[in-house]
């Protein structure tokens, strides 16, 4: 499973606190699915079949299981 480190660095400005956001890995197109389908502009039954896993692992990782639409993906209870 993909892992996304995020560190953030706070610099005091003149009117307040600036936080910077570095991601330590690139942009996958299953994570473009992901943010495509917590904006309601896709859904996850549009995601291609290669990607559905992955797309899934995301989802349920940030415990947005509610959006995988497949029965196939969901998790199971053991």
């Amino acid at each position: 499973m993909t892992k996304v480190i995020i560190t953030a660095l706070a610099t005091a400005a003149a009117c307040g606190i600036t936080l910077y956001f570095y991601i330590k890995e690139e942009i996958t197109m299953a994570m473009v699915y992901v943010s495509l389908i917590i904006k309601g502009r896709r859904t996850f039954s549009s995601v291609p079949k290669l990607l559905k896993k992955q797309v899934a692992e995301i989802l349920i990782d940030l415990e947005l299981e509610y959006l995988i639409d497949d029965p196939e993906y969901l998790p199971t209870e053991e």
